[in-house]
């Protein structure tokens, strides 16, 4: 298999183990994941402002005219 294969692919492993950067990259990107929705799924999860849902309304309405 060429090397861009494998890069775009799953990663290479040895005896079921990722290997070098790849796993480095792997454990760096499941400590963001978690990192980011410690921080942001309360956010996430707030009611959107009846102010914001009005707008968004509007915004349908308009779209919906113009395809008319």
């Amino acid at each position: 298999m060429s090397d861009k294969k494998q890069q775009r692919g799953a990663p290479p492993t040895k005896g079921g183990r990722v290997s070098g950067e790849r796993a480095t990259s792997a454990a760096f990107d499941t400590w963001l994941e978690r990192k980011l929705h410690d921080m942001f799924d309360s956010v996430a999860n707030e009611p959107i402002p009846d102010d914001l849902l009005k707008v968004i309304a509007e915004l349908d309405k308009t779209e919906k005219a113009e395809k008319k």
